[in-house]
């Protein structure tokens, strides 16, 4: 049994911690969190790279993970800041 930790995105509520056990496909993962049919989950550390819903959850992650649940249409923030150069 893995335990991972997920982030709803734009949630007000704390973080979630779940305990996986083998089978446990990543869309009930997000039905058992409740949210839209539109979300995704991803590792928070790569937030862009959403896991295939009907993977097996516990051959994707590893205990202790940090995930996040958000709308597949929602810009992904990052902390790499974006340089635009203009010429005319």
């Amino acid at each position: 049994m893995r335990t991972v930790l997920i982030r709803i995105e734009g949630a007000k509520h704390p973080i979630h911690k779940l305990q996986l056990h083998e089978g446990t496909r990543v869309s009930d993962i997000l039905q058992t969190l409740n949210v839209p049919k539109d979300y995704v989950l991803a590792l928070a550390s790569n937030p862009t790279r959403p896991f295939p819903q009907e993977a097996e959850a516990h051959a994707l992650m590893a205990d202790a993970d940090h995930l996040i649940a958000r709308s597949r249409s929602a810009p992904v923030e990052t902390d790499t800041p974006i340089t635009l150069t203009l010429s005319n």
